[in-house]
């Protein structure tokens, strides 16, 4: 039973990575539970996706930072039941760190490290993922979509690029909370989805052997 966190920028192929991640798993023998952030389920998350995805809510760009962490603690208690239930929970995205990557032009460290710290959750992830691709990646990957950019968090490569130095710093920040590997996001889902299943098993079976000395 394990909690495991997938992050990247937007455009890393991140959401498509985890589905192929949990059906890798049921091909094992594992059962996996995804939740995405913001929820898709959840009063909050609804709130951000209509402000984020649709424009159709006006949100002053200060109130996202306690939005996402109030979606995550509305979820918490729910991930600690389903990591009872599932092998492994499988999340798309967090406060914990989405908050460090999107929130820092906004708002101070401190304020971010008070109002986002992981010591809030009661559950938190026993392996951390991150994707990474350059930035030109990451913008040619997003105009491809078709849609209408997000003005909150599509604001050109600059933009992106500076998204991008702050996902390479998370590594240094939470290192001491979960072990985290940084993916090479220009790779193919499935390989990347192949070594992901391969070190959650490997943890897994050690965890198990662990329990029994």
């Amino acid at each position: 039973m394990s909690i495991i966190l997938f992050e990247g920028m937007d455009g890393t192929g991140k959401s498509t990575l985890v589905k192929a991640v949990a059906e890798a798993l049921d091909v094992a023998g594992k059962t996996a539970r995804i939740q995405a952030f913001p929820s898709k389920d959840g009063p909050i998350g609804q709130f951000i996706r209509e402000a984020i995805f649709t424009g159709e809510v006006e949100v002053d760009e200060r109130a996202m930072l306690p939005l996402m962490v109030a979606d995550a603690l509305d979820f918490d208690k729910k991930i600690g039941q389903w990591n009872q239930d599932f092998d492994f929970v499988l999340l798309d995205r967090h406060s914990i760190i989405s908050a460090w990557a999107y929130q820092l032009g906004t708002h101070t460290p401190s304020a971010v490290a008070a109002i986002a710290s992981p010591t809030l959750f009661e559950n938190l992830p026993s392996s951390i993922f991150i994707l990474d691709a350059p930035e030109e990646v990451v913008t040619a990957r997003l105009a491809a979509r078709g849609e209408k950019a997000n003005p909150l968090y599509e604001k050109g490569i600059e933009y992106t690029r500076m998204l991008r130095s702050r996902y390479m710093a998370v590594q240094s920040i939470f290192a001491s909370n979960a072990p985290m590997m940084m993916l090479d996001a220009t790779k193919p889902t499935d390989l990347l989805a192949e070594i992901i299943v391969e070190s959650l098993l490997k943890q897994a079976c050690h965890s198990a052997v662990a329990g029994l000395a």
